[in-house]
């Protein structure tokens, strides 16, 4: 069907695939010590089969336009209300950062580093590593909260190839580079690059898009029923990819790091 960028049916696809796994997801990850965490019914051919033919079974009726109006009816809504914040206002910035490390002796490591973990007191670098920002459902020692942490190692012939991470919100982003990659067989630069987008997050039926895929999909879309909203260009959002992989040929590592938000491959 081609790529998500240039394709209505596979956009489509994807963000209803990714619709669906974050409504799993959302429900079934939690403290493995007071929930039962369903990873065999998650892992199942079974259910893959199952979600897929979900997916294609609540896709528009064929034919079918939903495009909304685009007369009057927008004209008569109230301005969104807009709150000033002046320039020098005090502001406090949380962030994370992940990184993707190989060895000389072949050790791979994929890791997040971020405000919602660690203990307290000093953790790196003099950066104070205060806990947890995530609700916790329990409490007591080996006790665990849900973030979102997607550090991935991809093998192929068993041995790791490729390994990849983000800061953010990363599963769906990490998800979409590996796409690119396995299924589209774009260079790990090429994948991180690409257009990206985020897809019925906390429930809401609007897929938030990276404004370089074309206009064609976009129209496409809004016929399908699928709200669109716009994120520029490149949006740090998304995630900001750190990728190693090794050339399977040369035994050669490579790395690269994604234009998104500031980061740095470097080999010793």
């Amino acid at each position: 069907m081609g790529h998500y960028a240039e394709s209505v049916d596979t956009l489509e696809i994807l963000t209803r695939t990714l619709g669906r796994v974050e409504t799993d997801m959302r429900y079934g990850i939690t403290d493995p010590m007071a929930f039962q965490i369903p990873t065999g019914v998650w892992l199942s051919k079974d259910y893959a089969e199952f979600g897929a033919e979900f997916v294609r079974t609540t896709m528009v009726v064929p034919g079918v336009d939903l495009t909304p109006p685009t007369a009057t009816a927008a004209l008569r809504r109230p301005a969104p209300v807009r709150i000033a914040r002046s320039a020098d206002a005090p502001s406090m910035v949380d962030e994370s950062n992940h990184n993707v490390i190989v060895d000389a002796e072949g050790n791979w490591i994929t890791s997040l580093h971020t405000g919602h973990g660690g203990a307290p007191g000093i953790f790196l670098d003099g950066v104070r590593a205060t806990g947890s920002g995530f609700p916790g459902q329990t409490t007591g020692p080996g006790r665990r909260v849900s973030p979102n942490s997607t550090g991935t190692i991809v093998a192929k012939d068993g041995f790791p190839w490729l390994s990849l991470g983000s800061p953010g919100v990363p599963p769906q982003p990490v998800t979409q580079v590996l796409v690119n990659i396995i299924d589209f067989g774009m260079t790990p630069g090429q994948a991180a690059e690409a257009p990206r987008f985020f897809a019925f997050r906390g429930g809401e039926q609007v897929l938030a898009i990276e404004s370089r895929i074309s206009d064609e999909v976009r129209k496409g879309l809004k016929a399908r029923g699928i709200k669109i909203q716009d994120l520029g260009p490149y949006n740090w959002h998304t995630g900001s990819m750190q990728i190693v992989w090794r050339d399977p040929e040369t035994g050669k590592l490579h790395g690269v790091t994604d234009p998104r938000r500031l980061g740095l491959a470097k080999g010793f």
